[in-house]
This record gives C-alpha cells, sequence and structure tokens, in this order.
C-alpha cells in the first residue's frame, strides 16, 4: 500500500476511528508512507485521549525518513535551520524570587 492509498482510506472514515484505521494498515507501508500517513492520521484525528499509548507507540517506531512527518513548506523551514544555536537566559536571582514569595 502507498500513501495515495493509504489517505484515500483515512479520508474516507470519521475523524473519530481515523488513528484506529491507521494502526490497522500501518505495517503495509513503507518507512516513507508510514511517517506521512501517520502525521495526516494524527492531524485528521478527534478524542484521541483513548489511544494515547498506541499513538506515543507510533510515534516512537524505529523507522527510518522520520522527515516525512513534515510537508514541504515544514521540511523547508527545517532544513534552513542552522546546525548549532545558542540559547541565553538571564542569570537567576534568588533575592528577587524570595521577595516575591514574602509579598504573598
Amino acid at each position: 500500500m502507498d500513501y495515495e492509498e493509504a489517505s484515500k482510506i483515512l479520508i474516507m472514515c470519521s475523524s473519530f476511528d481515523r488513528f484506529k484505521i491507521f494502526l490497522r494498515i500501518k505495517d503495509e507501508l513503507n518507512d516513507k508512507d508510514y511517517w506521512r500517513t501517520l502525521a495526516d492520521a494524527y492531524t485528521g484525528s478527534d478524542n484521541l485521549y483513548h489511544l494515547k499509548e498506541e499513538v506515543k507507540e507510533a510515534f516512537l517506531e524505529d523507522r527510518s525518513y522520520r522527515e516525512y512527518l513534515m510537508n514541504k513548506e515544514e521540511l523547508e523551514v527545517y532544513n534552513s535551520l542552522p546546525e548549532n544555536i545558542i540559547i541565553k537566559t538571564e542569570p537567576f536571582n534568588i533575592d528577587a524570587i524570595s521577595s516575591m514569595f514574602i509579598l504573598f
């Protein structure tokens, strides 16, 4: 099964059943199509709380091409990011925090 076939199957079912259907067909997908279909199934589903463990396992699946979770625009932005970034933070001032707690 390829991405187009999987998409047709998912679009035909209710948003409440979409992720359950993905779980049934996921083993028939190659790695690239798996991630693309997972992204569609996840974003197109409603009320996944009862499937939270299955959702977690689906995203932790040991498959290659994980970048296919992103669409073309997201992938372009991701690829344009620098390899390393610098995060600057303010020094922690414990006296200021202590003063705030004394006020309350």
